[in-house]
């Protein structure tokens, strides 16, 4: 239990670059000079870096385990990824993610709206998206099942 939870936390810790690279892209400005278009090169690839190794890593992690978390997993004719509010964890995380999402979209078609908002609604909206994914997969659903088990098991005892 404790290698597929260390594995799963490694896997969400991956995707730092990406936010990272999320917080540093007001720092490349619009390519007036060398310096910049460098800096946003790097940003470009510190951003792909972070979705790859994240995704990778969790692509890994679910195939390394895969026959015990289709054994534990709820039969479900929709994917895992589509589910929403599965848990209380991801209730918070849909709704940061919904949220996000509806102030991205008002900050795109607004012509007057705040640098700012805009900029924080992007962030928040592709940081809860990442871990929305994380949040209602089979992988983390194990192992809230198993820490639930294993606290109940010690009551018992």
């Amino acid at each position: 239990m404790r290698g597929i939870e260390k594995r799963f936390y490694i896997s969400a810790a991956c995707f730092l670059p990406t936010v990272i690279a999320m917080f540093l892209l007001p720092l490349s400005g619009t390519g007036e000079n060398t310096g910049q278009e460098v800096l946003g090169t790097l940003i470009g690839v510190l951003f792909w870096a972070g979705i790859i190794l994240a995704a990778g890593s969790y692509f890994l992690l679910y195939r390394a385990y895969k026959e015990r978390l289709k054994e534990s997993a709820k039969k479900s004719r929709i994917p895992s990824f589509l589910h929403f509010f599965s848990n209380p964890i991801a209730a918070a995380v849909d709704a940061v993610f919904i949220l996000s999402f509806a102030g991205t979209v008002y900050c795109t078609r607004a012509v007057n709206a705040s640098e700012v908002l805009d900029f924080i609604s992007l962030v928040l909206c592709i940081t809860s998206l990442y871990l929305h994914f994380l949040v209602n997969g089979r992988i983390f659903q194990y192992i809230v099942q198993r820490k639930k088990r294993g606290k109940g098991h010690e009551r018992k005892a």
